[in-house]
């Protein structure tokens, strides 16, 4: 039987989560560059972060996607004149905010599993069980 490796990757213990948001950070700041932006709007949509928390909270405690909770906010801003969204683009955003759940998970979920603890024969842990 091989012998067990202690770790599959080079990388310390969250530095894959970190590159991955950093990455995603830069990016995200290239649009705030970049992309021409209305400070009136950004008053009246103060708010969305709070959604976007809530929508958080929903998404990892279920199995929607946090973009999910935003198209009914999105769709209620655009029926009350709030924003001039078309029902495409809404989709649209609301998938790039799922994107960007799903990546973070995803390099939290690659970082946890090549840094898992040597696996030693004959003993058997359950959650919660004192070590």
């Amino acid at each position: 039987m091989g012998q067990a490796q202690s770790r599959l990757s080079a990388l310390p213990p969250g530095r894959l989560v970190w590159t991955g948001g950093l990455a995603l950070l830069v990016a995200y700041a290239a649009l705030w560059v970049l992309v021409p932006w209305d400070k009136g709007l950004l008053q009246d949509l103060w708010f969305l972060p709070g959604v976007g928390v809530i929508g958080a909270i929903i998404a990892n405690t279920s199995g929607t996607g946090g973009g999910v909770v935003f198209v009914p906010a999105f769709n209620a801003l655009r029926e009350h004149g709030v924003m001039a969204l078309d029902p495409l683009w809404i989709e649209g955003v609301s998938m790039a905010i799922q994107a960007f759940g799903m990546t973070m998970g995803g390099l939290r979920w690659t970082d946890r599993l090549f840094h898992q603890p040597a696996v030693q024969p004959g003993i058997a842990r359950c959650a919660g069980a004192p070590a």
